[in-house]
C-alpha cells in the first residue's frame, strides 16, 4: 500500500510538472511567437548570433524542444541552412537549462499563489493577452507544486531498505554503473518527452539523499541525449533532407558530447562542485532535516556547465563540419 501511494504520488506530481511546462511554454509561445520566428529569420546568419538566439528564444519558451522543431520547419521551408539551424539548436540547449536554474532556487513558496492568480486570469479575464499570461503563471504554479507534490511523495522511501538498496543500483563508481546513468537519463526522458521534468526528478531523487551527487550528474547527462527524440520525431514522415539532418545534427551534437565529458567525468563532477561552491552555495552533502538542501543548485549548474562547454566545442570546429 506505502508502494502504491509513493508512485501515485510521484507520477502525479510529475504530470502536475509536465502539465505546469506545456503551459507555460504554450503561453508564451502565443504570446510572443511570431516575434520568435522573426527573431530566429533575422538573427541566425552568424553561428555565434544564433546560439545566442537559440539560448534567449529557449529560455523564453522554456523548452529547447520546442525550439529545434520550430527550427526543422525553417530548414524544410529552406529559410534557414544546415549550419545556420544547427548554430541555434546549440544555443538552444543553453536556454533551456534555465529551468533547472529556476527549480533549484526552491520557489514552491510561490506555486499556490501562482495557481491562484493564474486560474483568474487564464478563466475570468476577458482580453486574450490577459488569459495567455495565466497561461504562463498557472504553469509556473503547476510547476513547482509538482516538484513539491514529488517530494512529499518520496520522503517515505529513505526509510525503506527495499527501495535504498534499489538506488544503490545507479552509481558511478564504475564504467559500467556511469554507463548504466546515463542510459537510464535517456530513456526516462524519452519516456516523458520533456529533459526539465526529469532533471527535476533528479533533483527530487538526490535532494531525499536516495542518490548521490556524481549518479545525479550521470543521469543529467544521459537526459541530455533522451531530449533529443523529439526533433527526430518531428522529422516522421519527411522527406525533407535539411529537416533529417537538423534533427541528425542536434542528436549527434549532445551524444558526442556526452561522451568527452564522460571521458573526463571525475574532473567534471570536481569542477562543478568548485565553480558551484565559489558562486556561494553551501557545501553539496550540507543536510536540513534529513534533506540535501543544496544538491539541485550543484545539478542546475552542471546542466548548464556541460551544455556551455558542449556548445563552446562546436561552435570552434562547426565551420570545419
Amino acid at each position: 500500500m506505502q508502494f502504491l501511494g509513493i508512485l501515485i504520488h510521484t507520477l502525479g506530481g510529475l504530470g502536475m510538472f509536465i502539465l505546469g511546462m506545456k503551459m507555460m511554454t504554450e503561453g508564451l509561445q502565443a504570446t510572443a511567437g511570431q516575434k520568435i520566428r522573426r527573431i530566429l529569420e533575422a538573427m541566425s546568419a552568424n553561428r555565434f548570433m544564433g546560439c545566442a538566439t537559440g539560448a534567449g528564444v529557449a529560455a523564453l519558451i522554456q523548452s529547447s524542444s520546442a525550439t529545434t522543431v520550430m527550427l526543422i520547419g525553417f530548414a524544410t521551408a529552406g529559410i534557414m541552412t544546415l549550419q545556420q539551424a544547427v548554430g541555434v539548436v546549440i544555443g538552444a540547449n543553453i536556454g533551456t537549462t534555465i529551468t533547472g536554474q529556476m527549480i533549484a532556487f526552491k520557489l514552491t513558496e510561490a506555486a499556490l499563489p501562482a495557481i491562484a492568480i493564474g486560474v483568474g486570469l487564464k478563466y475570468f479575464s476577458k482580453k486574450r493577452k490577459f488569459r495567455y499570461i495565466g497561461d504562463i503563471v498557472l504553469g509556473f504554479g503547476l510547476l513547482f507544486f509538482g516538484m513539491m507534490v514529488m517530494k512529499d511523495g518520496l520522503s517515505p522511501i529513505k526509510s525503506d531498505p527495499q527501495f535504498v538498496a534499489f538506488f544503490t543500483l545507479f552509481n558511478t563508481e564504475s564504467v559500467m554503473g556511469l554507463l548504466l546513468c546515463v542510459l537510464m537519463g535517456a530513456v526516462l526522458t524519452v519516456a516523458v518527452q520533456s529533459s526539465s521534468a526529469t532533471v527535476g526528478l533528479t533533483m527530487t531523487l538526490a535532494g531525499s539523499g536516495l542518490l548521490d551527487y556524481s549518479t545525479a550528474l550521470g543521469l543529467v547527462l544521459g537526459e541530455n541525449i533522451g531530449t533529443t527524440i523529439t526533433a527526430q520525431l518531428a522529422t516522421l514522415g519527411s522527406n525533407n533532407v535539411e529537416a533529417h539532418r537538423t534533427a541528425n545534427a542536434h542528436t549527434i551534437f549532445n551524444t558526442v558530447g556526452v561522451g568527452i565529458i564522460l571521458l573526463t567525468f571525475p574532473w567534471f563532477v570536481d569542477i562543478v562542485e568548485l565553480l558551484t561552491l565559489k558562486m556561494g552555495a553551501g557545501a553539496v552533502t550540507h543536510t536540513v532535516n534529513g534533506e540535501f538542501v543544496n544538491v539541485a543548485r550543484y545539478i542546475a549548474n552542471g546542466h548548464t556547465f556541460f551544455n556551455v562547454l558542449n556548445a563552446l566545442i562546436f561552435l570552434i570546429f562547426l565551420p570545419r563540419l
